[in-house]
């Protein structure tokens, strides 16, 4: 087996100084440093070393990202691979995975803080409160790029009436709220929040307060991940 390895970082939900501290050790550590521009905020960058590859996957194919597990293969190197909030979570590394194993690359993963995490202490609400919650369910609306198991779906998880977390829908807010609603455990007045680029630098503050009724705008722009709580 190869001595290389690749490391998938999670980098949080977009403020730099919520990555972790094994996180930004990874990436200061490692010779390749692979980070998507459009997810990520280039802050996390500033862990790199001055000498490290920075490579911005959004400019290349897999095939492209490939190269560079190769040599990391080949010349026994550390790839830092960032993704934005935490890997196993819509992160795409399945693929990744299976690439490495087939190079021979050995793998870690560091788990990184998700956004639906990050918007539930800015609005500072706890999602698990006895006799209200004590479950959480992470989801997102079916009907996109791509599909959605047999029996999963929005209204099918809603008929338990617990915490939701709804990620990669908000660009549908009336099919959201109808599948929502129409499970009959939520009406509009249940509380929600609704969040888009809820931390960093140029963060805008979530939808507080609102409600299943107020948020389902045809104008409310794709949030990372929006709550709903019985």
């Amino acid at each position: 087996m190869s001595t290389g390895r690749v490391c998938f970082v999670g980098a949080g939900p977009g403020a730099a100084d919520l990555i972790t501290l094994r996180g930004a050790q990874r990436i200061a550590e490692a010779d390749i440093v692979i980070w998507a521009a459009s997810l990520v905020h280039e802050d996390v960058l500033q862990h790199a070393r001055p000498d490290a590859v920075v490579v911005n996957s959004v400019e290349h194919s897999m095939e492209g990202i490939t190269h560079h597990y190769e040599r990391a293969a080949a010349e026994g190197l550390l790839v830092a691979r960032i993704h934005s909030g935490d890997p196993s979570l819509w992160g795409g590394t399945q693929e990744q995975w299976e690439l490495c194993r087939r190079l021979g690359l050995q793998t870690e993963v560091v788990p990184g803080v998700s956004s639906f995490t990050a918007v539930a202490a800015i609005v500072q609400r706890e999602l698990t409160i006895p006799e209200v919650a004590q479950s959480v369910v992470l989801t997102r609306l079916e009907g996109g790029k791509t599909p959605m198991p047999s029996g999963e779906t929005v209204r099918g998880f809603a008929a338990h009436g617990t915490t939701m977390a709804l990620f990669l829908s908000a660009a549908r807010t009336r099919q959201l709220q109808d599948e929502l609603l129409a499970a009959g455990t939520y009406d509009a007045s249940t509380p929600c929040v609704v969040a888009y680029a809820a931390t960093g630098a140029n963060a805008k503050p979530p939808s507080i307060p609102a409600t299943m009724l107020s948020t389902a705008q045809p104008e409310v722009a794709a949030p990372k991940a929006s709550m709903t709580r019985k």
